[in-house]
């Protein structure tokens, strides 16, 4: 397949799979509901039962200075701690929520990339959606740790030149400035660079996950050793990604300039919000399609099961003499992934 059949492979997929994104608006929906119902309404019965009147709550100099001396703290202790554990509540059902769905919806990619005839069930969405909400916590979890650990050694690295230049006391002139604002976008490139690789192996990462069922470290594994050894499913995922990016970065322009008309851009702009968000959910729906059934079509499982095991020495640099030919003869390439016009 060409990197054009593939991706209008995964938009068929999305389209067979229209539901997905139906279960996608309406998770969307519960969230508005939830935050509403958990953080929203209570919030408004704690400032009807504390009797804070309108002119009371807006005034956050008066506030902040009553809070100073420790009478404001003291007069609203219990509603603030009320309010944070209504967030605490509210952040854990929506994550929940989201594992759920994010489970359901690659399973069901999974499920149907597998099976070329199999349709869309809601018997399988909440079966996948079971079996992956383990996996996919500790998933994202790890991802997030290395995002943090990233941006700490980025801000450490910042921190250290900026210490650097006063030491030596550049600071404050031309060269130290000059140095300052190279050093940022220096600094902000690579992160920009890391933050996407990261986010390519984390989309990636989920296809061996719901295809072979695989838990976080192996599934991160895995993704990294079929990246590295398949090319064309990197390029493949730099298309899809970049596409993905620039069309998100389009409609959000058309609505920056829908807001810019006085009036009918208002009326106008609403509409169009809505419909651009579900469209941008079915296009990473089409997203995930392509990147899962490519996966699931490019190996055969015990290949697949051998890059969660030897991605680590191939990727740490095996000598030339070693064999890192996956599983020998059990590999297999069904459709040949040539580049697009050859």
């Amino acid at each position: 397949m060409t990197h054009t059949e593939r991706i209008r492979h995964g938009f068929a997929l999305a389209n067979r799979n229209w539901q997905l994104v139906v279960i996608q608006v309406g998770f969307v929906l519960i969230n508005i509901l939830g935050l509403l119902a958990f953080v929203g309404l209570p919030m408004i019965v704690l400032a009807v039962a504390l009797g804070v009147d309108a002119k009371r709550s807006g005034d956050i100099t008066q506030f902040l200075d009553a809070a100073s001396y420790g009478a404001a703290l003291s007069e609203y202790l219990g509603a603030v701690l009320v309010v944070l554990l209504c967030i605490f509540v509210y952040v854990t059902f929506a994550l929940v929520l989201w594992l759920l769905v994010t489970g359901g919806i690659v399973g069901s990619i999974a499920h149907v990339s597998r099976d070329k005839a199999a349709r869309f069930s809601m018997g399988v969405f909440w079966s996948e959606a079971k079996k992956l909400f383990a996996p996919l916590a500790w998933y994202y979890s790890i991802i997030s740790v290395v995002i943090i650990a990233l941006f700490a050694v980025l801000g450490a690295a910042f921190v250290a030149g900026a210490l650097g230049y006063a030491a030596v006391g550049l600071e404050s002139s031309r060269l130290g400035i000059f140095f300052t604002v190279m050093g940022v976008l220096l600094l902000g490139s690579c992160g920009l660079f890391f933050s996407l690789c990261l986010y390519i192996l984390s989309i990636q990462g989920l296809a061996p996950m719901a295809v072979d069922g695989l838990g976080a470290m192996d599934s991160i594994r895995a993704a990294w050793g079929f990246l590295e050894k398949d090319r064309q499913s990197l390029y493949l995922m730099f298309i899809v990604v970049g596409g993905y990016v620039l069309a998100q970065i389009l409609l959000a322009l058309v609505g920056g300039v829908l807001q810019i008309i006085p009036l009918l851009g208002f009326l106008i702009y609403l509409p169009y919000s809505i419909a651009a968000n579900i469209f941008g959910i079915y296009l990473y729906l089409a997203l995930l399609a392509a990147v899962i059934s490519h996966y699931a079509d490019s190996t055969t499982a015990a290949a697949r099961m051998h890059y969660s095991k030897e991605a680590g020495p191939s990727a740490s640099g095996s000598t030339a003499g070693e064999d890192t030919s996956p599983v020998g003869a059990s590999w297999q390439v069904p459709p040949p992934f040539y580049q697009d016009g050859k």
